[in-house]
Formats: C-alpha cells, structure tokens, sequence
C-alpha cells in the first residue's frame, strides 16, 4: 500500500487542534500517557497519522465521536479522509474490503472498541458479538484494516475471559499478515499472539512469533515506542518460561527498563517494572520482584487505565505476590479488586479461584482452600494449561495439609505432568520433589 500523502493530513491536524484549543488542552495535556506531546504536534502539522487506538482515545479525551475527528467514516485503510470527505473504496486500495466492513458494522465495532456500556452488557452477548465479527473478518482479504479490527476483537474477549476465542482469533491473523502495510500492525498482532500464547503455556509458538517481530521491528519505526516495551517485555517473560540464562535475563530486564525510561511514557515505565518483577519472581528473586511490583503499582495505579486492563494487573500482582507468599495483604487486596469486577462483568472467575486458593492456604485455610479447588475443578470452568497444573499444585498442598496423603500426591503428579508439558520446568520439579517427600514420609 502506498503511504499517505503529506497533503492529505493537514484537514485532521485542522481539526485535532482546533478541537483541543476550543477545550483549553495543552498538547501535553492532551497527548495524556497516550503518545508523546511531539507526537500530537506531528498530527497537528500533518507530518504524521494516527494510528487507531490513537484516533479512538483521541476522541475519547476531546468528547467528539470518532467519525467526527476522522472527518468521515473511521481510516481503518491507514489513510486519512481528503480535505474531510470520506474515503471512496477503490481508492483504498487493499484496504477497501477492510474499510467496506467497517462501514457495514461501524456501530458494533466502535462500541466494542469503545467498551461502550461494556459493565452493564450481558457479557454472553458481548462475546457472541464479537465471535460474530470475528466470523466475518475471515471472509475479507487481509488489510490493515482487518488486522486491526481482529486485534481489538481478540482483545475483548480476553477480557471477558474468552481466551480461547481470543487466541483463535490472533493465530488466523497471524498466519494473514505476511505483505500487510503497515508493519506495524503485524507487529501488533504478532505481540499479541506472542503473549496469548505464553499464557496458554504454548511457548513454542510464542518464541516463534517473537522471531518474526525482530524481524519486522528494524522497519517499523517502533523503535523506543511504548510497543517496543511491550516487546521486549513480552520477549523477557517467555525465555524466561523456557529457562534462558539468569545472566541474560538480567541483561535482559536492563534493557527493557532502559528502553521504558526513553520512551518517557508513565504507562510505558509501570509496564516494564511489571514484567521485570514477574521475571525476578520466576527466579526466586524475590527483594527484585517485590521492587518492582511495587514500582509498577505505583505507576500504574495513578494513571486513567481501562478497566479491563487495571483488572489484568491487579490479578496479575496478586498471582505473582501469592506465588513469592510475600505481601499477602496486599494479594488479598488485589484478589478483592479482581474479583468485584468479575462479579459486575459477570465472567467466570477460574483463573482468580486459582490464585485465591492459594491464598488461603498460605493464610491458614487449607480446608477453604481444598473447598475452592474442588470447586473450581467440579464447575467446568475452562483453565489454561498453567493454570490448571498451579490448581492441581495448590490442591495437592491443601490435602497434604489436611493429611489427605493418597489424594495429595495423586494431585502434585498431576501437577507436575501438566508444569512439564507446559514448559513450565521450574514448577515442575518444585511438585515432584514435593511428591517425593510425601512419599518418604509414607513409608
């Protein structure tokens, strides 16, 4: 696709500042955590296009609709509206069928995109509409447009605890990126696929498409942005999965909080110290992970996050301090926040039930604990596969505890069978050394 024209975008900057000068916004004030002040002055002058999820909080921090700021139907094709008109498709290009999508369903994928009434919407409806254009998306030849769109799908049904959905979504999408322009959005897409992947514990698909980000990243232009963090965040959390050097890694986190540190982006910062904490706490490093857990809180709970994604830290933060059984009220705190949510959104609490059965058990309830892991297995809830090997662990620690010797190790073997196919080696030999104690004290 070629790249827009440098006379084209003057009509958005027009209008992007007039808007913000009617609100008496700075273009600090309005760039927010989102992107960089210079950023917003390339958009104003015309030197630069703004990509969607740019476009969309834009919009959301001015109090216009989207099309409004657009001057027309939403630029999903990666080229701006002529002087405010609208897009006609042939000139589209490749993205034409993408852009035909998006004005056939504009009102459902922007509310999606927008979580427009996302906590009071039945969320069974919400995951049937997104698996709805999901569908669709796979009839379309692979455009900007279409990735970009199945990107911010996906993305919805993770939140609403269809990782599954989500994962089969990214995996269709990454195997249609290859010739897409820009690359940034087959970066996007493969990050996400990376990640989805990590947490389904199917690193060998994570490591493969991390390769063919660093591949991409040199043509990009994401260099020391806030989606190069992600990267090389993402990057670190997996090589550690698969048990890469603790030199490197150190080196590894080094870089990644250099990198967060130019970016200059407080979101950016708070990310990085979330990621190098689940790394030192992988490794048993737990002063490390404790430092910049708290960082990373800190940072994060100041700024103006989406539900969804200040709910993903806090179960995130509470997982990880309950694995190092360091900061329990704390855990507990975040394992509250989490699970309100979850109760107003109404999606299935299997991976918080995971993490506070362990809680209780490290806070004196091996009974609760034993109740809430039976529980969870009975219910029918589907777990990842890491996340079913830590309720196997868990449960087997809470029948140990209440002298359930025989059911006790029947679950650490399970556990441990599940850790080791997940890649999850570390987890895997804590289980099986376990069992064997158990075993010694039997005989």
């Amino acid at each position: 696709m070629a790249k827009p024209s440098p006379e084209r975008q003057p009509a958005f900057g027009r209008r992007l500042r007039t808007l913000r000068t009617q609100q008496g916004l700075s273009q600090r004030a309005l760039a927010g955590d989102l992107v960089a002040p210079s950023y917003i002055s390339l958009l104003e002058s015309g030197r630069r296009e703004p990509t969607l999820d740019v476009l969309l909080q834009l919009s959301q921090v001015l109090g216009v609709p989207p099309e409004e700021l657009a001057g027309g139907p939403l630029p999903l094709t990666g080229v701006m509206p002529a002087q405010g008109g609208p897009i006609d498709d042939a000139a589209a290009g490749a993205g034409g069928a993408g852009l035909a999508l998006v004005r056939e369903t504009s009102d459902e994928i922007v509310r999606l995109l927008l979580h427009e009434g996302g906590e009071s919407r039945e969320p069974g409806s919400v995951r049937a509409e997104a698996r709805a254009l999901g569908e669709r998306l796979r009839e379309r030849p692979p455009s900007w447009a279409t990735l970009v769109i199945g990107l911010r799908i996906s993305q919805e049904l993770a939140a609403l605890g269809d990782d599954e959905a989500g994962l089969e979504i990214l995996t269709q999408l990454a195997q249609r990126v290859d010739g897409v322009d820009p690359p940034t959005a087959r970066i996007k897409i493969l990050v996400d696929l990376a990640a989805a992947a990590r947490d389904a514990g199917d690193l060998t698909r994570a490591r493969v498409s991390l390769a063919a980000c660093a591949d991409l990243l040199p043509q990009s232009g994401l260099e020391d942005t806030p989606e190069h963090v992600r990267l090389l965040g993402v990057c670190l959390s997996v090589r550690c999965e698969l048990g890469a050097d603790a030199g490197e890694l150190a080196s590894e986190i080094a870089e990644l909080i250099a990198t967060a540190e130019r970016v200059g982006q407080r979101g950016a910062l708070g990310r990085a110290h979330w990621a190098a904490g689940t790394v030192h706490a992988r490794l048993g490093r737990t002063d490390e992970a404790v430092r910049h857990l708290t960082l990373a809180r800190s940072i994060l709970g100041s700024l103006d996050l989406r539900l969804s994604d200040w709910t993903h830290f806090c179960t995130a933060l509470a997982s990880l301090l309950v694995d190092l059984e360091v900061e329990l009220d704390t855990a507990g705190e975040c394992l509250d926040a989490s699970l309100a949510v979850a109760v107003v959104r109404r999606t299935p609490p299997g991976r918080l039930n995971v993490i506070r059965a362990k809680y209780l058990l490290l806070t004196g309830d091996p009974a609760g604990a034993e109740a809430l892991c039976r529980a969870t297995a009975a219910d029918g809830t589907p777990l990842e596969q890491p996340d079913q090997a830590r309720l196997e662990a868990t449960w087997g620690r809470a029948l140990l505890a209440l002298d359930c010797r025989a059911e006790a190790q029947e679950r650490l073997r399970a556990a441990a069978l599940r850790f080791e196919e997940a890649g999850h080696l570390r987890q895997s030999l804590a289980c099986w050394r376990l069992l064997d104690q158990s075993t010694s004290r039997t005989a």
